[in-house]
C-alpha cells in the first residue's frame, strides 16, 4: 500500500478486535498484550509462490474487555 491511512489501519484493527471479542478465545488472549496485522500479497511466479509484505500496522494494546 503506497498511501495507507490511519483510518484504514484503525478500521482493520477494530474488526480484528471485534472478532477476538466475539470468539472470546481466552486461551490465546490470556497473555497477549498487543495486536498487530500485516497485509501479505502472494503471487505465483512459475512453479513457486512469492510473498511480499505490503503493509504492517503499528502494535496496538488490546483492551482489557477483550481478555476479561
Amino acid at each position: 500500500m503506497e498511501y495507507p491511512t490511519q483510518h484504514s489501519e484503525d478500521e482493520i484493527l477494530k474488526r480484528i478486535k471485534t472478532d477476538l471479542i466475539l470468539n472470546n478465545d481466552n486461551s490465546v488472549l490470556k497473555n497477549t498484550t498487543k495486536v498487530q496485522f500485516r497485509l501479505v500479497f502472494i503471487r505465483r511466479e512459475g512453479d513457486s509462490l512469492k510473498e511480499e509484505i505490503k503493509f504492517q500496522s503499528q502494535p496496538q494494546v488490546i483492551l482489557d474487555e477483550i481478555v476479561s
